[in-house]
């Protein structure tokens, strides 16, 4: 078995177990709903209950560590994307991007307002990764500058429910339009006035 230390101080074969957890974790919420069987996320992962409840005590930290995956993704992505005057935008096509793609097991997990422990102080984080281009974008001219990052994940949470994957298309474009509204410069600021 192999010791080798990795970012963190976790060995690699323990950060290998915990990210075949999490996958795990993730395909039987998605198949069988959050109540499914540690015992079942375990014979998924190929690890032993044991090595379960070593990574996650509860069920709590097991969904923290599910969003946690998802928050990595999007702090790597907004990393990766250049800030300018529409990179907010891309980031909240990004958002609902991963949303679509993971509706299923998203319309399971608790929202946002309801996490808990782990899970709250990844709002924090997702926030952070957001900061930067909602200040390029405010530095622009494109967004208002009352507007903050906690506007914009509200902003995001209310396209998720209103431009769905199943939403026709000129439905899609109407809310993008109105979500720019919403957060863009003044009618008499965009006219020169």
């Amino acid at each position: 078995m192999s010791t080798t230390l990795e970012t963190g101080g976790q060995r690699a074969d323990a950060r290998a177990n915990r990210a075949a957890i999490i996958a795990a974790a993730i395909a039987c919420y998605t198949e069988q709903g959050t109540d499914v069987a540690i015992e079942e996320v375990a014979r998924r992962a190929g690890v032993g209950r044991a090595t379960v409840y070593r990574h996650f005590p509860t069920r709590d930290s097991l969904t923290a560590g599910i969003i946690e995956q998802f928050v990595v993704e999007f702090e790597e992505i907004a990393a990766g994307l250049r800030r300018g005057p529409e990179s907010l935008f891309e980031m909240l096509r990004v958002t609902l991007g991963l949303k679509a793609a993971n509706l299923p097991l998203f319309e399971m997990l608790p929202s946002r307002h309801e996490w808990t422990g782990e899970a709250r102080s990844l709002s924090t984080r997702v926030e952070t990764a957001l900061a930067g281009h909602l200040e390029a974008a405010r530095e622009a001219g494109v967004v208002r500058g009352d507007i903050d990052v906690k506007d914009v994940r509200t902003l995001v949470e209310m396209l998720a429910a209103a431009a769905g994957p199943d939403m026709p298309r000129d439905e899609q474009r109407r809310a993008w339009r109105l979500a720019r509204a919403a957060i863009g410069p003044a009618p008499d600021a965009r006219r020169g006035s």
